[in-house]
Order: structure tokens, then C-alpha cells, then sequence
């Protein structure tokens, strides 16, 4: 990561998973358009990483689903769309040709064996309800 980021114009990355259950590669690939990816399907998946002047454009109030602050059971994509957003494919890196996560399906607490309905819930607040984030220029 320290060396993808010597690249000033990086300012996020996500990369590769595996299961554990079945060995199977995750769905992770470049995205070609983030204007237009929350209509797309999830592609940006573990491992992530970002740069904290990306984290600061977000506002705490954008986060808050029937009355509450989002809680985690789909974390990633509430606060990834809009760090996409705001990124551009012009400032982002998958990291698609080694396994950065190995993912352990098994456990009984993973998320969407635990909350699998909630889970979705937020899911699908983040990509149709929460506020869209404009480009940045610069961090």
C-alpha cells in the first residue's frame, strides 16, 4: 500500500478477496464510471484503504438511516459511494491482480449470516437514499 500511495494522484484503493468456504476469487474489477456507479453492481469489495482528506469531505449527517447513525452491518457501502464519488476512477486503484484478503466466510458472525436483512437495508440506503457526492479536485 505505502508504495501505491507514494502516487500522489491515489487517494483510494480496494483489491482482491477470497473466500475461505470455497477458495472462490471475489467480484473486485476497476470501475469505469463512479458517477454512475451506484447503479451498477457492487464491485469494491476488500481489502480498502483511503486517505483521510477524502474521509474528512464527508458529512456525519448524510449517515443517518430511520432517525439513527448508520451502524455496521453494511458499512462499506455507506461510506464508500461517497469516497467514489468524490475520488473520480481518476484518483482510485483496484488492486485486481493479487489476493489482498482472505475472507472467512465461515464464521458464524459475519455480518450477513448475523444481519443479513439489515445488512441489505443499508445496502440499499446507501446506494438509492443517501445524498450523491460531487467530484473533488484536490484533497
Amino acid at each position: 500500500m505505502n508504495n501505491i500511495y507514494q502516487d500522489e494522484n491515489i487517494w483510494l484503493t480496494y483489491g482482491q478477496y477470497r473466500s475461505i468456504s470455497d477458495n472462490k476469487i471475489g467480484c473486485c474489477r476497476p470501475i469505469k464510471d463512479t458517477s454512475i456507479y451506484r447503479e451498477q453492481s457492487w464491485c469494491t469489495s476488500h481489502l480498502k484503504t483511503f486517505k483521510y482528506g477524502l474521509w474528512k469531505h464527508l458529512n456525519i449527517n448524510d449517515f443517518i438511516f430511520d432517525g439513527y447513525y448508520v451502524d455496521s452491518p453494511a458499512w462499506d457501502h455507506v461510506i464508500l459511494f461517497p469516497l467514489l464519488e468524490m475520488a473520480t476512477t481518476k484518483h482510485i486503484k483496484c488492486i485486481e491482480t493479487e489476493i489482498l484478503y482472505d475472507y472467512n466466510n465461515l464464521n458464524d458472525i459475519c455480518e450477513y449470516k448475523k444481519n443479513g436483512s439489515h445488512q441489505v437495508d443499508m445496502a440499499n440506503f446507501a446506494k438509492y437514499k443517501m445524498k450523491r457526492y460531487k467530484p473533488l479536485e484536490k484533497l
